[in-house]
């Protein structure tokens, strides 16, 4: 057995392993030291790089274009583990802290991931009545199973894909969007960007208390806070699929869910007098080929994707 990714933590509910090949002495994927960089850069899964090699991820693009950033990022991380690494790891040399907020997972996991670690929690955010709320996830558990069975019977992902869909199975999808095919799971996109449910309701609550937090830390350390706001794969299929095939589902309520919590982070950082951007910009004018692969459903972008990404970061956030 190699050496494992993650390891489980009381506190943060889990790290990187400094053991795992491409990890950094402090378990994050960086060309860079953390005492040689002048920014800091945290988020989850779409900064950290999942499904690609390091050299093709964005902050290490950035890296080697001579950007000194540093990427405190991992896969599943949510505003919990943003708001620890502001208090860990930023230090008075910095000049900027960039928060990177996913907006398909990083908002639902911040609720689910302070209930998880509440014990060891540094934070005490969590209520009693937290513990109560949820979401249904059988429909993506069938789906699942559905497309486990199917490759271990030889099917390749897109015919296990295909066969989940035709038997009627959610966030399977898929879209025609820019004259392709994509493949998307809309369902779970919707369920945590919807701030109509009590349970993402609270979740934004959170969040808004663990971005307090790091304004705070920047704050006391003399650092700037900037927040990147990252959309789904999902919206932009469904926005570039106008008066297209669209798979059977209400893609413009998707469309609007996330660009509603996008302006609810929005009035929250300009009332704390906190620069705000937002890779809609991007996503929403760029063909999607040019940012995702059809496959996998997780959405992260392509390694053509992370380039363009790269590209946008350093002119919006480092002026270069």
């Amino acid at each position: 057995m190699g050496t494992l990714r993650f390891m489980d933590d009381p506190t943060w509910r889990h790290v990187g392993s400094p053991q795992y090949p491409d990890h950094d002495e402090n378990g994050f994927c960086n060309e860079l030291t953390l005492a040689a960089s002048k920014y800091i850069l945290t988020g989850s899964s779409h900064v950290y790089g999942t499904n690609l090699v390091p050299v093709d991820t964005w902050p290490i693009r950035l890296q080697r274009e001579g950007v000194p950033i540093y990427s405190a990022s991992m896969g599943a991380w949510s505003l919990m583990q943003f708001a620890l690494v502001s208090q860990t790891y930023l230090k008075p040399f910095h000049r900027k802290l960039v928060v990177s907020i996913y907006l398909g997972f990083d908002v639902y996991a911040t609720l689910k991931q302070s209930i998880d670690v509440r014990n060891g929690s540094l934070f005490g955010f969590v209520r009693d009545g937290d513990l109560k709320l949820g979401m249904d996830w059988r429909p993506r558990q069938a789906r699942d199973e559905a497309v486990k069975k199917a490759r271990e019977l030889g099917a390749n992902l897109e015919e296990a894909l295909r066969q989940a869909f035709d038997l009627g199975l959610q966030d399977c999808m898929p879209v025609i969007a820019d004259g392709a095919e994509w493949w998307i799971e809309p369902h779970l996109r919707l369920q945590t960007t919807d701030l109509s449910s009590p349970y993402m309701r609270r979740a934004f609550e959170l969040c808004r208390s663990y971005l307090d937090v790091i304004q705070t830390n920047c704050t006391e350390r003399g650092v700037e806070l900037e927040i990147l706001l990252i959309p789904t794969k999902e919206a932009a299929v469904f926005h570039r699929a106008v008066g297209q095939q669209r798979g059977g589902f209400d893609g413009d309520a998707l469309v609007d869910a996330e660009r509603r919590l996008a302006r609810e982070f929005a009035c929250h950082l300009s009332a704390a007098g906190v620069r705000l951007t937002d890779l809609w910009t991007l996503y929403s004018t760029t063909p999607v080929g040019d940012l995702f692969d059809p496959i996998p459903l997780e959405g992260h972008p392509s390694a053509r994707g992370a380039a363009a990404i790269a590209q946008w970061v350093r002119r919006e956030h480092f002026g270069l």
